[in-house]
């Protein structure tokens, strides 16, 4: 029965809204939470040409919200977010029964078993769904994140050479997938 008023704009760096919406959104629906008892206020950015990103934040949130073969979820302990996860669509068409999955955890958690908990989930959405293959990247040298992966099923089906550029540095890209 609490109300809850979310207001939010473009400033929510560095996830912006129309990545953390739905999860948030989700996660108050996991708490048995109604959709009605939830207002917004998206406010526009305050910078040139924001109002167009605004109307894209908001346009991507409906959609998700609208999407059954789309998750987005968002982590907490003790009411701090620690992670994030995501399966979509990669495309349309001939491509619509693949996903992609896309996760992150705060380092401060790493070691904790959110990741497996989180690909548990993202797997079984995955299926649910109706999708034959859920696909992700990872950087090649990421050992444990691929061990993890692998555990679940996931087998490398390509190397992209160079492929990240992070502080200066190029990394290998690996690709993975899972057939469902």
């Amino acid at each position: 029965g609490e109300k809850i008023a979310i207001v939010t704009s473009d400033i929510t760096r560095p996830m912006p809204t129309y990545k953390v919406m739905p999860a948030l959104l989700d996660e108050l629906r996991c708490a048995s939470h109604r959709d009605s008892d939830t207002g917004f206020a998206l406010e526009a950015p305050q910078q040139p040409g924001g109002a167009e990103g605004f109307h894209q934040e908001r346009e991507y949130i409906a959609a998700v919200l609208a999407d059954p073969k789309r998750l987005q979820m968002l982590g907490f302990i003790d009411g701090e977010p620690i992670g994030f996860f995501g399966v979509e669509p990669m495309g349309r068409g001939r491509a619509a029964h693949n996903a992609s999955f896309g996760i992150a955890i705060v380092r401060s958690c790493w070691h904790l078993g959110i990741g497996a908990i989180f690909m548990a989930i993202a797997t079984d959405f995955a299926k649910t769904a109706g999708y034959h293959k859920l696909c992700l990247d990872v950087r090649a040298d990421n050992e444990r994140a691929i061990k993890l992966y692998r555990r679940f099923g996931f087998s490398e089906c390509g190397l992209r050479k160079e492929h990240l550029l992070i502080n200066g540095e190029y990394f290998d890209e690996m690709i993975m997938e899972l057939m469902l």
